[in-house]
C-alpha cells in the first residue's frame, strides 16, 4: 500500500489528506510500545474513520485489553482496521481522486505518444530515421522520453490491480490482466480489444514505445471509468480476443472455447 502511494507520488499525483492520515495511523499503531490504547486509538484512528466506527472499536478494544496481552490486541485490531478503511477508502473514491491529480503532469506524455503515432514510421529502420523529416525526429526524441514514463504508469496500473483489488470479481472471470489495465487507458470498451492487441507489441531499441503508439488516443481514465468499461466490454473480451502476432505484423483471430477462462498474463 505505501509503495502504491508512493509511487503515485512519482507520477505526480496528490495524495488526499485522508488517505495520509491513515498511513500516520499506522505509523502511531506500529510505535505505540506500552502506550494506554486509548491514547493511541484516538491519536490515530479517529483521524480516518467515522465516529461510529471509532468508539465501537475502542470499546471492543478496551474490553479485550482488560482481558488478556492488552498491546498485541491493540496492535492487530487498529492495523487491520486501518488497512480496512484505506482499501475502501481507494475502492470508493480515493483512487479516482488520486489519479485526477496525476492528469496534468501526463498531458505532455500522451501528447508525445500522439505525435510519435502520427509521425513517426510504423516500420522504423535506423535508415528510416536517417531520412526522417525534422518534426518525425523530434516526435521520435520525445517519444523515447514519453517511454520511460509509460513503462512507471503501466507498471502502476497492474499493482493497482493486485493491491487494491479493484474490480468486481464477477467481472473478472476470463479477462485477461493486460485487458484491466487497458482499461485505464483508452476511451470506451470498443477501445480495449485493439488497445490489449497493441499492448501485445514490445519495445525494441529502436522502437521504444512498441505497442503504445499503436492503441491510438491514450487518457489515463478514473477507477470508476475502467470499471464502467470493463464491465461494458467484458462479453465481447471474453467470446474473441484478437492477439497481435509480432513477426507477421497481422492479428491473430482466437476464438476462446465456451466454459473456459481465458490465461491471464
Amino acid at each position: 500500500m505505501r509503495r502504491l502511494l508512493a509511487d503515485a507520488e512519482e507520477l505526480g499525483a496528490t495524495i488526499p489528506a485522508d488517505v495520509t492520515a491513515a498511513l500516520a495511523a499506522l505509523d502511531l499503531v506500529g510505535r505505540a510500545g506500552g502506550r494506554d490504547p486509548r491514547q493511541v486509538l484516538e491519536a490515530g484512528i479517529l483521524q480516518v474513520a467515522t465516529v461510529e466506527d471509532a468508539e465501537a472499536l475502542l470499546d471492543d478494544v478496551i474490553d479485550a485489553t482488560t482481558r488478556r496481552t492488552a498491546m498485541a490486541e491493540i496492535h492487530n485490531t487498529a492495523d487491520s482496521f486501518v488497512l480496512d478503511w484505506l482499501l475502501r477508502r481507494l475502492r470508493e473514491g480515493g483512487l479516482d481522486e488520486i489519479i485526477a491529480s496525476m492528469r496534468p503532469g501526463l498531458a505532455g506524455t500522451f501528447a508525445a505518444v500522439g505525435r510519435y503515432s502520427e509521425l513517426v514510421p510504423a516500420s522504423l529502420t535506423a535508415e528510416a530515421l536517417l531520412e526522417a523529416e525534422p518534426d518525425a525526429l523530434l516526435a521520435y526524441r520525445d517519444g523515447r522520453d514519453a517511454a520511460a514514463m509509460l513503462a512507471s504508469l503501466d507498471r502502476w496500473t497492474h499493482d493497482v490491480l493486485y493491491v487494491v483489488a479493484p474490480f468486481d470479481p464477477a467481472d473478472l472471470v476470463g479477462i485477461p490482466e493486460f485487458a484491466l489495465v487497458m482499461a485505464f487507458f483508452v476511451p470506451s470498451e470498443g477501445d480495449v480489444d485493439a488497445a490489449a492487441r497493441g499492448r501485445m507489441l514490445p519495445p525494441s531499441g529502436l522502437d521504444p514505445l512498441g505497442g503504445w503508439a499503436r492503441i491510438g488516443e491514450l487518457r489515463l481514465n478514473s477507477l470508476t471509468v475502467a470499471r464502467q468499461i470493463i464491465a461494458a466490454a467484458a462479453d465481447s473480451i471474453r467470446n474473441s480476443f484478437v492477439p497481435f502476432d509480432a513477426e507477421v505484423g497481422e492479428p491473430i483471430r482466437q476464438q476462446v472455447p465456451a466454459g473456459q477462462p481465458f490465461p491471464t498474463l
